[in-house]
């Protein structure tokens, strides 16, 4: 793997990871019905954004290999 592979890779998988963590929050949001508690939001939103950042970049470099 490149340089500039392992650079495009680490921006897909910040990319994926932050649409993870927005579509988790933003599907409790829509579950609950309310805006709730900002820390459970934080926490949702971080604790799925790392999920999918880890998971997609084993998943690349699984690919990549």
């Amino acid at each position: 793997m490149t340089k500039n592979d392992f650079k495009v890779n680490s921006k897909v998988s910040w990319l994926l990871g932050l649409s993870g963590g927005i579509l988790a929050d933003g599907l409790l949001r829509i579950l609950t019905g309310e805006e709730g508690n900002l820390l459970v939001h934080t926490m949702v939103f971080g604790f799925f954004a790392g999920l999918v950042y880890l998971g997609s970049r084993l998943v690349l470099r699984l690919l990549t290999h």
